[in-house]
């Protein structure tokens, strides 16, 4: 299953909003991932704030099975009850996660 990729702009923060297509219902999960001005991921962790809308209501991601593969990269797949479902609307807001306070 290919990543479903967005660029980021600042390199700082950034967010997508994603609807899911039958091929991420079948598969069980889906993976954003955010590009800085090159082809590859952005070379740093990231970490996220996710909403799932189903038929315009907040889908709870309780058990939702959300993981960071590799940098950049965010995954969001089925858990016992929360299930990745066709047309449903992702809202993802990330940013970088190894910044430190100085």
């Amino acid at each position: 299953m290919p990543n479903r990729i967005f660029r980021v702009t600042n390199g700082v923060s950034f967010g997508a909003k994603y609807t899911i297509v039958a091929a991420d219902d079948t598969a069980g999960n889906v993976t954003i991932q955010f590009n800085g001005t090159g082809t590859p991921s952005v070379a740093y962790p990231i970490v996220a704030s996710i909403s799932v809308l189903r038929a315009g209501v907040n889908v709870p991601l309780a058990d939702a099975v959300i993981t960071y593969p590799s940098n950049g990269c965010v995954k969001i797949a089925d858990g016992s009850t929360f299930l990745v479902t066709t047309n449903d609307v992702y809202y993802i807001v990330a940013q970088r996660a190894d910044i430190t306070a100085e």
